[in-house]
């Protein structure tokens, strides 16, 4: 679910930037301000087991608790699951949960 948003989130902000610069009336909008706001939520995340990494991907923080949200197919078969934060420290977790969206 939360990588069906993403894509949509996505698809709809390059839309919308291309229906921007196919007008010429109304200057482009700057979205400095919003990455700034959102930038420290984003998360890198390395996968693996034992012996090596097997993959990465990204989240992002849901929650000061702790929770984060990332695709499932970057954590199925992760042993270990390291999650490096906007300053560069980072902390080994674990998946809590688990869905994947039924087509």
């Amino acid at each position: 679910m939360f990588a069906r948003i993403t894509v949509a989130l996505l698809v709809h902000l390059i839309w919308h930037s291309a229906l921007l610069h196919a007008q010429s009336s109304p200057p482009p909008i700057d979205l400095s301000e919003n990455y700034q706001q959102v930038v420290a939520s984003v998360v890198y995340i390395e996968v693996g087991n034992p012996l090596e990494r097997t993959g990465s991907g990204s989240g992002f923080i849901l929650h000061a608790d702790g929770y984060i949200a990332t695709a499932a197919h970057v954590v199925e078969h992760a042993d270990i699951v390291r999650v490096t934060f906007h300053d560069e420290t980072f902390c080994q977790a674990k998946v809590v949960t688990m869905s994947r969206a039924q087509d």
